[in-house]
């Protein structure tokens, strides 16, 4: 079955995605590719350098392997010293991306920077190269920022023209926020969720405890620890450029291409390299699910479980596991025992996402609401379905898309409930 945008709102939350990530993660010019593709052209520079160079009719191209990416770093360091592209910025830029996919941060930011003074060279580069310039200063802003350089991230965060249009804007404004007041608890928090959907969660969990320690307000503390608690990863070290890589990838195929098996291969190659991170395993789950292999699926999120029990993400994953299969099957009893197993996995992840106290969590609880809704009214608990379809209602804004299913819903259970009781009154046949 593919992922619905529910799902995917509730399975990302954590990193990934983007979540949600994500709690989604970023697929364009930005930090969320970075760690597995880049920017290419029509033709793939990881695999050929012949053929002419369209530097505007650029694409995304993930990697099938790391050799792949060092193939494109070849490629792209002798595209940019031919005579031809002597003046073109995006073979730099594309470099810049590679580099950093290393955690090479000196190679990148030579690189970013030549890209902009070629991109800047004149004023008729800066308006044919325009969509580059922006992008590459943010990168710079996060490197100088992850290189403890704080005045030199913000030099280059003042150099962009529109945050607010890059499609990283949330983790720059972020990042922006932090380094004009870092006296401000909440703007080390905030930055820190950001640094986590790009699973950069040694850099995260530095944010946590400054905004823990610079914080005085008893509530703002709690929902901090809480975060940590219920949303972030029980083992933040040991994550590699290369680990990051493998877990990019693999949200591309599972939640762009769709290409389950390519983003099977990726996960388990992750969780070799990690086996202890909760995250992948739940990820795998997710795989595992898409693909009806259900044992394995309930195998990946019973680990994930295992690594870090209180993990908002597996319950969620668990709950979904659950109603794929009872819609996977006509026995009446096997479905009923598998949305009571489904209501008690997603009560499971509202508990938990009740003490988060943050205003993202409103869809997610409007989500999670809904879902214990449906299975309610799957088994008919017409009763209980109402009651949080109710709830939906109450905790959901008025345009948001689980309020209009919450709508629609009771006005169907109110018929079903209607009927059900109009049959239960009628006499009985002698």
């Amino acid at each position: 079955m593919a992922l619905n945008d529910s799902q995917r709102q509730a399975i990302l939350i954590g990193g990934t995605l983007s979540f949600i990530l994500g709690l989604l993660l970023s697929l364009g010019l930005g930090f969320g590719a970075i760690a597995v593709w880049v920017i290419l052209p029509d033709e793939t520079f990881a695999s050929t350098t012949e053929g002419q160079w369209k530097d505007l009719n650029a694409r995304m191209v993930p990697f099938h392997s790391m050799t792949e990416l060092y193939k494109a770093e070849t490629t792209l360091q002798h595209k940019s010293r031919v005579p031809e592209d002597i003046n073109n910025p995006i073979p730099h830029y594309l470099l810049g991306h590679l580099y950093q996919a290393k955690d090479e941060f000196i190679s990148a930011k030579t690189a970013y920077q030549s890209a902009l003074a070629k991109a800047e060279l004149d004023e008729f580069s800066k308006i044919k190269y325009q969509r580059f310039i922006d992008p590459a200063h943010a990168e710079l802003a996060l490197m100088y920022y992850l290189t403890r350089q704080p005045a030199a991230s913000l030099q280059e965060v003042r150099k962009i023209a529109d945050i607010d249009a890059l499609e990283q804007s949330d983790l720059v404004n972020a990042l922006q926020n932090r380094l004009t007041e870092s006296d401000r608890a909440e703007f080390h928090f905030i930055l820190g969720v950001e640094l986590q959907h790009l699973f950069r969660f040694e850099a995260a969990q530095k944010e946590f405890q400054e905004a823990l320690s610079l914080s005085i307000d008893p509530t703002f503390k709690q929902r901090v620890k809480d975060h940590i608690t219920y949303l972030f990863t029980n083992h933040p070290s040991g994550l590699t450029p290369e680990i990051r890589y493998y877990l990019n990838a693999g949200d591309h195929y599972l939640y762009e291409d769709y290409d389950l098996n390519t983003a099977l291969t990726f996960y388990l190659k992750a969780s070799q390299a990690h086996p202890n991170l909760e995250i992948i395993h739940d990820k795998l789950s997710v795989n595992y699910q898409e693909l009806e292999q259900y044992d394995l699926a309930q195998q990946s999120a019973h680990k994930a479980l295992a690594l870090h029990p209180d993990f908002i993400n597996v319950y969620i994953t668990l709950g979904h596991l659950q109603m794929d299969q009872a819609e996977g099957t006509e026995e009446q009893l096997i479905q009923e025992h598998h949305y009571v197993q489904a209501m008690h996995y997603y009560n499971k992840a509202l508990d938990k996402v009740r003490h988060l106290g943050r205003s993202k969590d409103v869809e997610l609880t409007g989500n999670l609401l809904n879902n214990l809704a449906y299975a309610y009214e799957m088994v008919a608990d017409y009763t209980m379905a109402a009651q949080y379809y109710e709830q939906t209602l109450s905790v959901t804004p008025d345009y948001s898309e689980e309020h209009g299913y919450a709508m629609e819903s009771l006005d169907r259970i109110q018929s079903l409930h209607t009927a059900q009781q109009a049959q239960q009154k009628l006499p009985v046949k002698s």
